[in-house]
């Protein structure tokens, strides 16, 4: 059973500094996704990159629904 759910986020830090005093100086920019934030399932980290790959030259809609959820129907007849 895995129960530690610690981020593995040494590289972000390690550019970034542990203050992210670092980030202005960068010529590229930096995005935290799936084990760096918090480990998940494999789906999970599937679905992060996949997003961030969606959204890397637009910025996110703020009013948007950020997935579309399935819905079982069940016909009662």
């Amino acid at each position: 059973m895995g129960t530690l759910r610690a981020p593995v986020n040494d590289l972000y830090f390690a550019l970034a500094g542990q203050q992210q005093e670092h980030l202005d100086d960068l010529p590229f920019g930096i995005l935290r996704i799936g084990d760096c934030m918090a480990p998940a399932t494999i789906a999970a980290a599937v679905y992060d990159g996949h997003r961030a790959a969606r959204e890397l030259d637009n910025p996110p809609d703020r009013d948007a629904v950020p997935f579309k959820r399935e819905r079982s129907v069940i016909d009662g007849s």
